[in-house]
């Protein structure tokens, strides 16, 4: 029985459970109740010892599973826990420990230590009073440190949606990894269908909650036949009875284990966020790269491999000779002169090139967004061309990971810093230009809301440039379509406690 001295400086949930009350009284109300669920289910006699918390990026998934196991490590509940994460975000988890449970020793297990380091680091995450950080890359790789002789009491897996695919390398080996506790962090559950969701869950119960994948497929998939997401067919029929069933018993299976919570609902940011759609036109040279395109497509060959045409569709409308060359060749040859030629053939950087004089004007700071690199550079040039006092930076996958929290924290610091331009997975704060819309609606969403934060002050305006009558108008259909998916899949798994 886990016993310690009541004490007036602690903060106390349940009987089993406490925390300093100068961290707790810090927290918002919705993270409060999201430590009392992960609590209860921590110490409740469920079979399952897991959980998926599921809130709205921005909401402090972060903060609340280190004052969760802040709390078990106070009450000797557990000795040690180990969090796996995208190597971007270990800066993030290190600063957020050192904040929220400064007296817990941690250390970061990465690929780059030797391997007597390595080793050291193991044993003494074995002898306990330790939390370790470490990447996916490396519980696939060095999966034989991980394997029967390792066990963790906490595992805790951030960004868990990159688990997705039940029969990839990183998810089999962290499915095998020996934990008391699983949690999952994400806030995009559902990215594409619903295999994904039992991939998660059986990550987090180990065949406990939803069974094996045979019999959730015999259930489930069929009766959910219409609840698919990526070539736009993803809404279910509200009069069918069989699927109204299914999803009401898959939903009622999964739901002691999801805490699903939005920003919208709790209401909890000071700022508001607005989105624009920009319909745009494409340009005579564009339509007739598109055009070529769609013409030179080979029905079988499309069948095959229908994402190699529709990324070249999507390309096109971006940059007419993005359809027809490779970026990395077109990177070679960047200069002023491609600008003005890129100008005549992209509509979304003609647009841009009128607009951004009017963003600066606002005194707005902005956030532009692409899915390649090469967009970014002409972003660049457009926004060098107006004024050489118009400062930006800029983070994507070239980046290294040791420059990111720099890059953000000068973008938020300096007042003078008028844009950040980023990759689509990357963000920070201000307003949001979304230049190419991406198939997944989640990806779109997380940096929208790496901006959109319970911190943010100022309002969040986002705009996203989509072509007429193009692939990205179709995208954009099944984008809608996606995020109504998941809304209703969620829907009363908002308030737990």
């Amino acid at each position: 029985m886990l016993t310690w001295e009541l004490s007036e400086n602690d903060a106390y949930i349940g009987s089993k459970f406490s925390m300093p009350k100068t961290h707790y009284d810090k927290l918002y109300q919705h993270q409060k109740e999201g430590i009392s669920w992960l609590t209860n289910i921590f110490f409740s006699d469920h079979l399952v010892k897991g959980a998926l918390l599921n809130d709205d990026m921005g909401l402090g998934k972060t903060i609340q599973t280190i004052c969760f196991l802040k709390g078990l490590f106070k009450g000797k509940a557990i000795k040690n826990a180990l969090i796996v994460a995208p190597v971007s975000v270990f800066d993030s988890w290190m600063r957020e420990l050192n904040h929220w449970a400064g007296n817990i020793n941690c250390l970061i297990l990465s690929s780059k230590l030797p391997l007597h380091e390595f080793n050291k680091a193991l044993r003494l995450f074995k002898e306990g009073g330790m939390v370790l950080v470490t990447n996916y890359q490396l519980i696939q790789s060095r999966s034989d440190k991980f394997s029967d002789a390792f066990s963790t009491d906490v595992l805790v897996l951030d960004e868990g949606h990159c688990l997705k695919g039940r029969n990839t390398k990183t998810t089999k080996s962290v499915r095998s990894i020996n934990a008391k506790f699983r949690l999952l962090l994400s806030g995009t559950v559902i990215q594409n269908n619903i295999d994904e969701l039992w991939s998660l869950f059986d990550v987090i119960g180990q065949g406990k909650i939803i069974g094996s994948y045979s019999n959730f497929s015999s259930r489930f998939k069929k009766q959910l036949k219409n609840v698919t997401f990526i070539y736009c067919v993803s809404q279910i029929d509200e009069n069918s009875a069989e699927n109204q069933v299914a999803m009401s018993s898959l939903k009622k299976m999964i739901d002691p284990y999801i805490l699903s919570r939005s920003k919208s609902i709790l209401n909890v940011l000071k700022a508001k966020k607005f989105e624009y759609v920009v319909w745009l036109q494409l340009l005579a040279n564009q339509e007739e790269v598109y055009k070529r395109i769609v013409k030179g497509v080979v029905l079988e060959e499309m069948k095959k491999q229908p994402f190699i045409y529709i990324n070249q569709l999507r390309r096109a409308c971006s940059i007419a000779h993005l359809g027809q060359f490779q970026a990395s060749v077109l990177r070679e040859n960047l200069n002023t002169e491609s600008l003005s030629k890129v100008l005549a053939s992209s509509t979304k950087l003609k647009f841009l090139d009128e607009f951004i004089p009017f963003l600066h004007e606002t005194k707005f700071k902005c956030l532009f967004f692409a899915r390649n690199l090469l967009t970014l550079d002409y972003i660049e040039m457009i926004i060098k061309s107006k004024d050489k006092d118009l400062n930006s930076l800029r983070l994507d996958g070239d980046t290294d990971n040791s420059e990111r929290q720099k890059l953000v924290n000068e973008f938020n610091e300096n007042e003078n810093i008028f844009a950040f331009l980023c990759t689509i997975q990357c963000g920070s704060v201000g307003l949001t230009l979304t230049v190419d819309p991406e198939w997944n609606p989640a990806i779109d969403e997380q940096a929208v809301d790496r901006a959109y934060r319970i911190k943010q002050t100022k309002d969040v305006v986002t705009f996203r440039f989509i072509t007429c009558n193009t692939v990205e108008e179709s995208l954009y259909y099944k984008q809608t379509v996606k995020s109504s998916m998941k809304k209703s899949f969620f829907e009363g798994n908002l308030h737990k406690s």
